[in-house]
């Protein structure tokens, strides 16, 4: 057995078991004269422990989040086989710092360093006991704030760090990766001011080692560009209607917003908007944009007499009469206004073009329905087109051989009645048993002597055939005839 004389800690090892005392005598002196005396007897039971038991606290070495939590302290062991227990927390200045829970939460009334001890089963004869060093400090809870703007004409920044620590902490910084600002590292509460070298968000981080406490703060600085519009409009010219697309040129690296003036009581808030100016006139555009997070700013740029829209020729055109017969196909045409210095021509729709003639009479050659076209482009070559149409139509009329001869020698091998200004055409033909021989809904095809064109030779003689049409007024005629084939 030994003890410390400084602290009055005993120390030993008993290796047999029994009931024994010890005695402990302290003397008192002075100017080496002997004051007093003090004795005290202890006494001690060893036994032979049949159960195995451990005490083991869940020290701040085993769980580093233990440190520095602040004044109220959750404890915990891994005790090997004990049942109850007894905590005492060490704090002087309290007189109830004791617990029987097996997991406890103790609030200590001061910071420092305290010894915790755990007695596992307390009162066996085989209890065991835990005896940890707690560092009880506040937390840190570093941050740091920045002056300075979001722009990145708004530089150097200077940080402030903030939170709870003691004389003598260490301040480690670190700003962005390498290369990203004019100072990477520093070590030291405060930082000279720094530069970041190019728009963008870096992360800095703040490191504080206080006591035993070590804890870091990670927050991004964030450094825009200034937003800007590098928009050209104009100088352009169109024809009424004249669409554009216009582009803001907007540069920035937050959310954007438009305001468009086309000079022409129009607008929108896109980036790139689509307009259509309808009245002809000089206009003036004006776009506005700006920012509300990050670096926030407004730009405008204003471009006077950026659009010019010149006007179209005012066309007139009149046809008469627009339905006209094969037999009488003569059409006018006039232009009922021609604008100054304005170049136009008529296009008749059957290869027939007029230049310059603001009265045209056209003869058509042929049947059918001609687009006409008033073409025209004044002294701002501003063209346009007016579109009518004129309808030529046939004369009704039906023609029919009264013989024909299918015999293979090549003249006038077939039979069709032959009709014009019609709209629809069925054919029938008929032996004089009144059975059908052919028929047909083309115009254009003939009758070759045979059953249907495809079965065999018919006999020479009479045929009756019976042909209905419509015309082009939808008037239906039906009209009979009789051929005679000859072989």
């Amino acid at each position: 057995m030994s003890i410390n004389g400084t602290t009055g800690t005993l120390t030993g090892f008993l290796n047999v078991t029994g009931q024994f005392v010890l005695a402990i005598e302290v003397e008192e002196w002075r100017s080496g004269a002997l004051l007093n005396t003090v004795r005290r007897d202890y006494q001690f039971n060893v036994t032979s422990c049949q159960a195995f038991i451990k005490a083991d606290i869940v020290s701040e070495v085993d769980d580093p989040e233990q440190i520095c939590i602040g004044a109220t302290v959750p404890f915990f062991h891994e005790s090997i086989n004990a049942t109850t227990f007894w905590w005492d927390f060490g704090d002087p200045s309290r007189s109830d710092d004791t617990s029987r829970l097996a997991f406890p939460t103790w609030t200590f009334s001061d910071t420092g360093e305290f010894w915790v001890t755990l007695v596992a089963n307390p009162g066996w004869p085989c209890a065991d006991t835990d005896r940890v060093k707690f560092h009880i400090y506040p937390p840190i809870n570093p941050s740091f704030t920045h002056d300075g703007g979001p722009c990145f004409d708004q530089q150097p920044v200077t940080f402030t760090a903030f939170g709870t620590w003691f004389d003598g902490a260490q301040f480690d910084w670190t700003f962005g990766a390498p290369g990203d600002a004019s100072l990477a590292n520093w070590s030291g509460e405060f930082p000279p001011p720094v530069q970041f070298l190019q728009p963008g968000t870096y992360p800095v981080t703040l490191r504080i080692q206080s006591k035993s406490c070590d804890e870091s703060y990670l927050d991004s600085v964030v450094v825009d560009p200034r937003p800007r519009l590098d928009s050209a409009i104009g100088p352009w010219v169109g024809c009424e209607p004249y669409t554009l697309v216009f582009d803001a040129g907007a540069f920035a690296r937050r959310t954007t917003y438009f305001e468009w003036d086309f000079g022409d009581g129009s607008g929108d808030t896109v980036e790139s908007p689509v307009h259509t100016y309808t009245v002809p006139g000089l206009y003036d555009v004006r776009v506005r944009m700006w920012t509300e997070t990050g670096c926030r700013d407004t730009v405008e740029k204003i471009f006077p007499g950026a659009i010019r829209v010149n006007p179209r020729p005012v066309l007139g055109m009149t046809i008469a009469p627009k339905t006209v017969s094969i037999y009488q196909p003569l059409v006018q045409v006039r232009a009922d206004s021609v604008d100054a210095d304005e170049q136009f021509w008529f296009d008749m729709g059957d290869s027939s073009l007029y230049a310059q003639e603001a009265f045209v009479v056209h003869l058509y050659r042929d049947t059918g329905t001609f687009v006409v076209r008033r073409i025209a482009v004044n002294q701002f070559g501003c063209w346009d087109t007016l579109v009518d149409s004129v309808r030529v139509n046939p004369i009704y009329n039906v023609w029919s051989p009264t013989a024909f001869t299918p015999n293979g020698d090549g003249g006038n091998e077939g039979f069709r009645p032959v009709a014009t200004g019609i709209t629809q055409y069925r054919l029938h033909i008929m032996d004089r048993w009144g059975n059908v021989v052919f028929r047909s809904e083309n115009a254009l095809e003939e009758w070759n002597g045979r059953v249907h064109n495809v079965g065999a030779e018919c006999p020479e003689g009479a045929y009756v055939w019976s042909l209905f049409t419509l015309d082009f007024g939808d008037s239906p005629v039906e009209q009979q005839g009789v051929v005679l084939l000859v072989r």
